[in-house]
């Protein structure tokens, strides 16, 4: 429950529903009461929706989606890439077209803010 100036509850009727996640892994997988990882993030298949739930999609670092072997980082990149694609994989099933090809991150490099104008980058390649 959150504590301080946002402690006050609200209740809203929605058709979406949207979570964005801080520092602690997202409970999401608990509420939706989904299968999840050793960390708690949701498992999915190949379009990023949910087994068992074609309607509810995951994205960003609360799901457990391979990359390369690995989880794919919880960046927002990640997320952008997530979330166009599962926008096209919604696009597709309204229109009644055939669904993109399986979700596959693509790593464009990776940028760190050190101080006032500085960064490091590290370029894809």
């Amino acid at each position: 429950m959150p504590s301080g100036r946002f402690a006050a509850q609200a209740s809203w009727s929605a058709r979406n529903i949207l979570w964005a996640a801080g520092l602690a892994a997202s409970p999401a997988a608990t509420w939706l009461h989904v299968a999840a990882d050793r960390a708690g993030r949701i498992e999915v298949l190949d379009d990023l929706s949910i087994p068992n739930h074609p309607e509810i999609f995951a994205i960003g670092d609360c799901i457990s989606k391979s990359w390369e072997g690995k989880p794919a980082p919880g960046i927002a990149p990640v997320a952008k890439q997530m979330g166009r694609y599962t926008a096209a994989v919604i696009r597709a099933r309204v229109e009644g077209a055939s669904p993109p090809p399986p979700f596959r991150y693509r790593h464009q490099g990776s940028l760190a803010t050190i101080g006032r104008n500085k960064a490091i980058v590290d370029f894809a390649g």
